[in-house]
């Protein structure tokens, strides 16, 4: 629970001194990221219900809803969570989206272990909602699942651990 706090604190931060941003944008990337901390509460807790609505609907489709919780390992704990890189908002008729890098350090098995990856924002109600994923590719090769992402993206880090939140 305070991971959450902490991560939402420390975005708030981020966000309130963003510059060359309007304050819609400032405004629609606070929501985006208290959805963002009630996805990882829901994960942590394993309230599949709750934790499917942030998630991206083709992931769902991809992973399977049973096996969207699977892919927690007991064996890892996670101690920190950081977020950074936070890209700027492309808005179009279909979606809002926007990226940003989340780092996590972990214990597994007694050894820390350091992960950086993209998570994609997205929103199909104008920022009321929001839905995430971890980047899995290439913005173009995505777009093949995800017709609706912007070429915009810009994405850098691929987990070899598809789908983790």
């Amino acid at each position: 629970m305070k991971q959450h706090i902490h991560i939402t604190l420390i975005l708030f931060f981020f966000i309130s001194f963003s510059f060359g941003q309007s304050i819609d944008s400032v405004r629609l990337k606070k929501k985006a990221f208290k959805n963002y901390s009630a996805c990882l509460k829901s994960h942590e807790e394993k309230k599949i219900k709750k934790y499917e609505k942030y998630v991206h609907p083709t992931i769902i489709k991809q992973v399977g809803k049973e096996k969207l919780l699977l892919k927690n390992d007991s064996n890892i704990k996670i101690r920190e969570r950081s977020i950074s890189e936070i890209g700027k908002i492309h808005f179009d008729n279909q979606a809002y989206q926007f990226t940003f890098t989340e780092t996590t350090i972990s214990d597994v098995v007694n050894k820390e272990k350091v992960c950086s990856y993209t998570v994609i924002a997205m929103s199909y109600d104008k920022g009321k909602n929001w839905v995430f994923f971890n980047a899995y590719d290439s913005i173009e090769k995505m777009k093949e699942d995800i017709p609706e992402l912007s070429s915009n993206l810009k994405v850098k880090n691929i987990p070899i651990q598809n789908f983790q939140f």
